[in-house]
């Protein structure tokens, strides 16, 4: 299991969902759900879930799991029994409230500090004015406004410093 973003498109009949899994290097991982819920996970949960996204059979993962942690098989395959439930829903664009119907642990907000941006906005424009009525950004001085050049463009970890966000888009001018 590698340390890093790994991103899966999950589809079944009336639903899609966009998942990506950041694996930190002390094990613990992030999940985040179509951008819209983030899931902290234990080492052992981050373990399994990346499991169970390769598509990896219970089996498997039990094995991997025991191993790994020096856990009996019995209560592994309780545990990845219970797990699989929690993560089938949580992985589903409209799937049972996590705190409410599935009883996961909550993590106070703030609490937990992430290896990364959960996401990057990065807007393409000739010049932007700050002048948007739509416009979330707040109004940036000419002092501050720093330009990229056209081959920074061209390669992003020259202004992305490493780890990268969970997700980046890239907005055209309007």
């Amino acid at each position: 299991m590698d340390s890093g973003l790994h991103h899966y498109v999950l589809e079944s009949p009336g639903e899609k969902s966009r998942v990506h899994l950041r694996l930190d290097p002390d094990g613990h991982g992030t999940l985040i759900v179509n951008a819209s819920r983030i899931m902290h996970l234990n080492p052992t949960a981050a373990l399994m879930a990346y499991l169970i996204l390769e598509g990896k059979q219970d089996d498997e993962i039990a094995i991997t799991t025991a191993k790994k942690y020096r856990v009996a098989r019995k209560q592994v395959n309780k545990d990845i029994s219970s797990f699989r439930l929690q993560i089938s829903e949580l992985l589903r664009p409209d799937g049972d409230c996590p705190i409410h119907e599935l009883e996961l642990e909550t993590v106070a907000p703030f609490s937990a500090r992430p290896s990364a941006p959960y996401r990057l906005d990065l807007a393409l424009t000739y010049r932007c004015n700050n002048d948007c009525a739509h416009c979330y950004n707040q109004r940036i001085s000419e002092s501050t406004n720093q330009r990229i050049s056209h081959s920074q463009l061209l390669t992003p970890n020259s202004y992305l410093a490493p780890p990268s966000p969970l997700y980046a888009s890239r907005e055209l001018p309007t």
